[in-house]
């Protein structure tokens, strides 16, 4: 018989080579998997902020962004969140439909685009490339990871709940109950007028307008501040001054608005169309507004409210299909 020395040593050898190469495989691995949770952190994030820059430029009226302000967003984020510079062809502006305009820089010409809703979104690509260990074996020095994040700005469908709800239709009703000429009826859905935009309204007053609903002593309040409530859904009204009601911080990076004090904050607020009899006075939720709450200068009326632009993502509301109409409330959310 052949002698077998030296057997163990060449096995031993053999079986370093493969334990490190486990190990080194199971090191790439991990570090992949780590690193493709983070760049979909950053893509999630980039998107994000570049769709709340993208909705200040559609707050103006015109899609103009001559600072390149969506694409700083969307590089600032993804760069904060741990990904590699970004390429102008990794961010780029979308329609409703996800399909793409142009790169998220104005030179890319998405500016004034308006096919099929405009621009509605950005998609942005985030990566990153790390060493291999185990791929220096076979030729590959390093690995990259990367992920993809869509972020739509989408019509508000559902807002969790209001202390005011305003008639917004003055073709409504007759006489005190005629309501506010806020919304266009022209349209469908009923868009909110520019010319409203900017205006404060009486929000709670001694003779508020409630859209024909023939209420006595409606002033501009809801029965039940805790519903939820989505367009179309047909409104409660309280007639009476009664305690001021509690308000959800919906709008992102707003003033929120306290338990018993309204005054100098940001609220969403439900616009009315319409108005019955029904349980005591209901008014049709046609749109929703964001509106900068004051107090009322004398008492009466006691809340004034501005509509602003939607210059600020509602973050607990739901969003709707089709176009986020301009001075409309909006929501921001990541879609596949």
């Amino acid at each position: 018989m052949r002698s077998e020395r030296g057997f163990a040593t060449v096995f031993v050898a053999l079986t370093m080579v493969l334990l490190l190469a486990a190990g080194a495989f199971a090191l790439d691995l991990g570090q992949g998997y780590t690193s493709r949770r983070q760049m979909q952190n950053a893509a999630d994030g980039a998107s994000f902020a570049a769709a709340r820059a993208l909705m200040r430029t559609r707050a103006t009226g015109v899609y103009v962004d001559p600072a390149n302000t969506v694409w700083a967003a969307a590089r600032d984020t993804a760069l904060a969140n741990g990904a590699a510079p970004l390429q102008a062809s990794q961010c780029t502006v979308l329609r409703k439909d996800l399909t793409a305009i142009a790169p998220c820089s104005p030179a890319g010409g998405w500016v004034g685009a308006v096919t099929n809703g405009g621009p509605a979104g950005v998609r942005v690509t985030a990566a990153i490339t790390n060493p291999s260990v185990f791929g220096k074996a076979i030729g590959a020095s390093a690995v990259t990871a990367r992920a993809n994040a869509n972020a739509l700005i989408k019509p508000l469908a559902s807002s969790f709940g209001s202390p005011f709800i305003i008639c917004g239709n003055d073709a409504s009703g007759t006489g005190a109950e005629t309501g506010y000429p806020i919304l266009n009826m022209a349209t469908v859905p009923a868009s909110i007028r520019p010319s409203a935009v900017g205006v404060s309204w009486k929000l709670q007053d001694s003779a508020s307008p409630d859209c024909g609903a023939q209420v006595a002593n409606f002033k501009g309040k809801t029965f039940d501040d805790t519903l939820a409530m989505a367009i179309g859904d047909w409104v409660r009204l309280s007639n009476g001054n009664g305690v001021d009601h509690g308000i959800y911080d919906t709008v992102a990076g707003a003033i929120a608005c306290g338990a018993t004090s309204f005054d100098n904050c940001d609220m969403v607020i439900p616009i009315a169309d319409v108005g019955r009899t029904a349980n005591g006075g209901q008014l049709r939720v046609a749109a929703f507004g964001i509106f900068h709450v004051v107090n009322g200068p004398t008492g009466n009326p006691k809340y004034l409210g501005k509509l602003l632009t939607a210059t600020a993502p509602i973050t607990r509301g739901v969003g709707g299909t089709g176009n986020c109409a301009w001075g409309a409330a909006c929501v921001i959310k990541l879609v596949n």
